[in-house]
């Protein structure tokens, strides 16, 4: 029932720290987008041509996390609100986890204090060590968020050996 807030959906994405998770993630970046900073858009013309970089996606990122979007900053000075960008504020996922918290409670839908558990459909094979590791980052980071706001402890349980996790 908590997810069906979405202060708790919002405070659960402001609260991950993806620079951990990307640390608890061998090989890769933290992204906040659908397109990462591997796509280009012309790849055979301009080497450079990132897609994350574009006007287009840089505002739709700027209007999302309320960082001020100017038409007059310079393409440098736009590479650079995107690296401003990290999708994390701790004290704001923190307000929307008490926000969430009164809510639902309010709504007769959670019981302050009670334990949550969230099944999340992880991978088709089996969970392996670096599966746990980032599902144990995940979990700090919404504990942290949580912790004084009315909710108990949140538990994320990945579920691995799906023969199709996006039919679960």
């Amino acid at each position: 029932m908590v997810l069906s807030s979405d202060a708790f959906r919002k405070a659960m994405s402001l609260a991950v720290d993806r620079e951990s998770l990307a640390r608890a993630t061998a090989g890769y970046v933290p992204t906040l987008s659908l397109i990462s900073s591997l796509s280009y858009y012309d790849v055979q013309n301009d080497p450079e041509s990132l897609y994350c970089y574009t006007d287009a996606a840089l505002k739709a990122l700027c209007d999302r996390y309320g960082v001020e979007w100017d038409e007059e900053h310079s393409p440098e000075g736009k590479r650079e609100l995107y690296t401003q960008i990290t999708g994390y504020d701790p004290e704001q996922a923190k307000q929307l986890m008490a926000e969430a918290c009164r809510e639902l409670s309010e709504a007769g839908l959670y019981t302050p204090g009670e334990a949550i558990q969230l099944r999340v459909a992880w991978k088709s094979s089996e969970l392996d060590d670096l599966d746990r590791q980032q599902v144990r980052v995940l979990n700090d980071c919404l504990n942290a968020a949580a912790k004084d706001c009315g909710f108990g402890q949140i538990t994320l349980i990945a579920a691995g050996n799906l023969e199709d996790r996006y039919e679960v």
